[in-house]
């Protein structure tokens, strides 16, 4: 009996702390479709889950800041057939 109640209370808080933590990632949308995009319910309870996934995870740091490589190279030489179509020496003869 002892040990049920144990369960009990372990399950309770455990609901309590997801709902807390929801609540305090919730942002300001007025329905669960202004927060998802989706019409169907069971497509916008899907979708909490994946924000939530999303608003607890650790998101990666970028730097803004960074240099960037290789700026004199022009994207479109990485592919031939890119270079061949855009860089058609007779183009404006056609």
């Amino acid at each position: 009996m002892k040990r049920n109640k144990v369960s009990v209370v372990w399950k309770t808080a455990v609901t309590l702390a997801m709902a807390a933590l929801l609540v305090s990632v919730w942002p300001h949308a007025r329905s669960l479709y202004d927060l998802t995009g989706e019409e169907n319910l069971a497509a916008q309870l899907r979708g909490v889950g994946h924000w939530v996934n999303t608003a607890v995870r650790p998101q990666p740091s970028l730097a803004t800041d960074a240099a960037i490589e290789n700026t004199a190279v022009s994207p479109s030489a990485s592919t031939p057939f890119c270079s061949k179509k855009w860089n058609r020496p007779n183009a404006s003869k056609a």
